[in-house]
């Protein structure tokens, strides 16, 4: 995303999310998996899928808000990123 290329962006952010999910081995909650889908939030906002990067943010903390604490950086950046599009 930092490339100016955002559809990249989210094509890289599904591979994660890919590779993240497989290894969650049945838990229904995983960090990785969180912070995979606020990878993929911001690149979908970017490629003008709203409803989408907002369902990607709520899994991000979903997933976050069950394996990180409160005052955890990517649990922060997540809910601000989903607020974000209440405001605009």
């Amino acid at each position: 995303l930092a490339a100016g290329d955002a559809a990249a962006a989210a094509e890289s952010a599904r591979i994660a999310l890919g590779a993240a999910t497989s290894l969650q081995s049945g838990l229904q909650h995983s960090q990785r998996t969180g912070r995979a889908w606020l990878l993929l939030g911001p690149a979908l906002r970017q490629l003008n899928e709203p409803a989408e990067a907002e369902q990607a943010f709520a899994s991000a903390i979903t997933h976050l808000s069950n394996t990180v604490d409160e005052s955890h950086a990517a649990l922060i950046e997540a809910r601000a990123l989903s607020s974000q599009r209440l405001k605009s």
